[in-house]
């Protein structure tokens, strides 16, 4: 998916400021700080999901797993697959969150635009609430944590564009700090590479989400989810 596709329009919302955030966090293995518990988890391996997996996982091929809900809860099969993925996805997203929120804040030439800035808050207030929510186990977790997910996805949606903006506040305070004279943005290698494997990342988690959001709606013929079961990569790619 090329960039320009990426940085679609969106909503900006009024930045969270950190002051306003408790220091503590709940479901943690001791008391620490929001950075401690952040750093902690950012260290754990993300774990990999491949195309088969999502498609199994919505079938229900996969409901002996580990998260899998007890056969005591009295579920169905569509309820049980949805507190299996939510259960899943209530462990893997303060992984791949907490990752994000130290890229972000660890790459000192775009760390400081305002716009990436936000970013990483919108990033910070996503993993306050997931870490917070209650273990996907039952119909009344799920639902819980199927809203929460619906404004996770929501909050996120600017992302692309207002990393477009933070982009051109870097590449505008470069020219102030060097009277026009300085190194060109283009010529940056460092700074591509990090935006390159920002939104791949980025990608991944909407993926994992989205596709958990989809499953709450009426099938659609073809369809698990958001995965159309019949798309040729080969004639996508053919028609390219």
């Amino acid at each position: 998916m090329s960039l320009m596709l990426r940085r679609v329009a969106a909503v900006f919302r009024p930045p969270i400021h950190a002051a306003t955030l408790p220091k503590l966090c709940s479901y943690s293995t001791k008391t620490e700080t929001l950075q401690e518990e952040v750093q902690r988890l950012a260290g754990y391996d993300q774990t990999s999901v491949s195309l088969n997996q999502y498609l199994d996982t919505g079938l229900g091929a996969l409901l002996a797993g580990r998260h899998a809900p007890p056969p005591e809860a009295g579920l169905s099969k569509e309820e049980s697959v949805l507190v299996q993925i939510g259960s899943f996805l209530r462990r893997e997203l303060p992984v791949r969150l907490a990752r994000r929120m130290l890229e972000l804040e660890s790459f000192g030439r775009i760390a400081h635009a305002p716009s990436v800035h936000r970013v990483r808050e919108w990033y910070e207030k996503s993993f306050i609430e997931v870490r917070r929510s209650r273990p996907v186990k039952c119909r009344e977790s799920e639902a819980e944590f199927y809203a929460l997910l619906q404004k996770v996805y929501a909050r996120h949606a600017p992302t692309l564009v207002t990393m477009a903006r933070g982009v051109y506040e870097l590449r505008e305070s470069l020219k102030e700090r060097t009277d026009g004279r300085g190194r060109d943005f283009e010529d940056m290698e460092e700074v591509h590479r990090f935006l390159d494997k920002f939104y791949t990342s980025r990608t991944g988690i909407r993926i994992l989400i989205g596709q958990y959001l989809e499953l709450h709606e009426e099938p659609k013929p073809g369809y698990v989810g958001m995965i159309n079961r019949h798309t040729s990569a080969a004639e996508i790619t053919e028609h390219a």
